[in-house]
C-alpha cells in the first residue's frame, strides 16, 4: 500500500478529484462494501484515511483497510454503539439511535463529497 491514503492523495493533488476519478476510486470502494454487506459484515468507519492506494499512480487500485469496527449484522436487528469518525456518522448515530449497516453507505456519500470539493458537507 504504497500510495498512500484517499486523504494524503487528494492534499498532494491540491485539487479535487475529477468526476472520472472519483468513479474509479467509489466503483472500488463499492464492491468491497458489496462483499462485505452480502457476507452480514458492516464496516462501521468508512472514512478518506481507511482507503488505500496500492501504488502511487494516479489510477492505482484502492483498497478499504481497518475493519476494526466492523460487526456481523442481522437483517432485523440494528447497532447501537457510538462508533466512527464524527464528520462521515449518519444522523442515527450522532442521535443514539439504533442503526444498520447501510451506515456505511450515509459514509461513502460523504467521502464523495470531500472528493468533489475538496470539503466536508
Amino acid at each position: 500500500m504504497q500510495g498512500g491514503t484517499l486523504t494524503q492523495r487528494l492534499t498532494s493533488l491540491k485539487r479535487p478529484f475529477s468526476e472520472k476519478e472519483c468513479i474509479a476510486i467509489m466503483k472500488q470502494i463499492l464492491s468491497a462494501l458489496s462483499f462485505c454487506h452480502s457476507r452480514g459484515f458492516a464496516h462501521r468507519d468508512i472514512k478518506c484515511e481507511n482507503i488505500m492506494f496500492v501504488g502511487p499512480e494516479l489510477n492505482s487500485p484502492c483498497k478499504l483497510i481497518d475493519f476494526g469496527f466492523a460487526s456481523r449484522f442481522a437483517p432485523q436487528k440494528g447497532f447501537n454503539e457510538l462508533l466512527g469518525s464524527p464528520l462521515y456518522m449518519p444522523p442515527q448515530i450522532i442521535t443514539g439511535n439504533a442503526y444498520n449497516e447501510k451506515c456505511d453507505i450515509w459514509s461513502l456519500g460523504i467521502v464523495l463529497h470531500y472528493l468533489l470539493t475538496g470539503k466536508f458537507p
